[in-house]
């Protein structure tokens, strides 16, 4: 789902969140505390889908905090790098390349396109 939507030319611009959120870091901390509870909860979400799908998978090993973190630093960074070098593909090869490590690392034998 994230890779066929962050192929839409309003996703291609980069993470208004992100970038909205920064800003505000130093001129409205305030603002910048409300915008955190949105990656916070980002962040939480991703976190619980992801340990439901290692407990269902039996994955004793399998680290969900890592692999959130890293996805969340995946979206972030294609986003950053197809806006700075033009060059929207960035956002499909990062994001196949995350699933396809995640698949990997789950031991799902899935087909990336």
């Amino acid at each position: 789902y994230a890779i066929k939507t962050y192929q839409e030319p309003y996703y291609q611009k980069g993470c208004m969140l992100a970038i909205y959120t920064m800003e505000l870091s130093e001129s409205h901390p305030e603002l910048y505390n409300q915008s955190t509870i949105y990656f916070l909860a980002w962040k939480a979400e991703m976190h619980e889908l992801l340990e439901k799908l290692s407990k269902t998978l039996n994955l004793n090993d399998f680290d969900a905090k890592v692999w959130t973190e890293m996805y969340i630093s995946t979206v972030q960074g294609v986003l950053l790098l197809a806006r700075v070098t033009d060059d929207p593909k960035v956002i499909d090869r990062g994001l196949k390349l995350y699933k396809k490590q995640l698949f990997l690392e789950m031991k799902i034998n899935v087909q990336t396109p």
